[in-house]
């Protein structure tokens, strides 16, 4: 990516994917190309982060207003550190992170989280990944899968709040749970939203349950599915639902595009 002295700069270092599919992602999320050209900078480390290394990116650190790191456990493996070990964990904190805030920039890292229900929201590894973090820790649990094309969304909980003063603006999530941030969205569109306050969180999963409503019930209509206007009728007459024909058409696009690549899928296998 072109270098630029304007201000809003973000750096970007991966270590688990490549600058094609993350350009992607931006642009379906609605970046401008130009904006990205101009103010994203993506770095593919190929090593451990060396003094050498940061003294070649001081400067595009130093004026960026976003730093993030993708992901902790790759880039912890890049210097031969063990994302087990609370020695190795804080040595990568002090060398890395802690170096490039230091510098102005607010620093993201990523990291991966346990795949069990019950340890959602925690770090693989040591929990001086978690105990380390001197700003906000947040976890990001799954409500519906974002796919390419579809809407989905996903709770944003509060890991840790050290210093960040997050956790007034949460919603307890009961015993045992980490308290809710907020709820993110994804239209079939591509259109994000963050929703962070108490009131923005009650309306906006008031809308997460009605989109999965309407969603279900389209997914019943027997036959081929009709007009926007025809459906509509039959939910309100066979489903005793009411919705507007604007949020019914997002949604009947969504199923339509579902039962074609069923069909699609059962052909192939005649």
């Amino acid at each position: 990516m072109e270098d630029d002295e304007s201000p809003g700069e973000v750096a970007f270092l991966d270590y688990e994917d490549d600058e094609r599919s993350v350009t992607q992602r931006l642009l379906t999320i609605g970046v401008e190309r130009q904006t990205i050209l101009r103010s994203f900078h993506y770095l593919a480390p190929e090593g451990p982060f060396t003094d050498a290394a940061f003294k070649r990116c001081r400067a595009r650190f130093a004026r960026a207003r976003l730093v993030i790191i993708d992901a902790t456990t790759e880039a912890l493996a890049a210097g031969g550190l063990d994302s087990n070990s609370d020695t190795d964990i804080a040595a990568f904190y002090n060398r890395y992170p802690k170096r490039i805030a230091a510098l102005g920039p607010a620093v993201v890292v990523i990291d991966h989280v346990t795949k069990s229900v019950e340890g959602r929201s925690q770090q693989i590894g040591s929990q001086m990944k978690k105990a380390g973090v001197d700003g906000v820790s947040y976890g990001v649990e799954p409500i519906d899968p974002f796919t390419k094309g579809q809407w989905g969304a996903s709770m944003v909980v509060i890991g840790k709040d050290k210093q960040g003063g997050i956790r007034e603006h949460g919603v307890f999530g009961g015993e045992g749970k980490p308290a809710r941030f907020g709820l993110f969205t994804m239209t079939e569109f591509g259109t994000t939203r963050l929703a962070v306050t108490k009131a923005a969180e009650s309306k906006e999963s008031k809308a997460v349950k009605k989109h999965t409503e309407l969603t279900e019930a389209i997914r019943q209509y027997p036959g081929e599915l009709p007009a926007v206007r025809k459906v509509c009728e039959w939910l309100r007459e066979e489903r005793g639902l009411t919705f507007s024909n604007v949020d019914a058409q997002a949604v009947l696009r969504t199923v339509k595009a579902e039962r074609a690549v069923s069909s699609a899928g059962k052909s192939t296998d005649v």
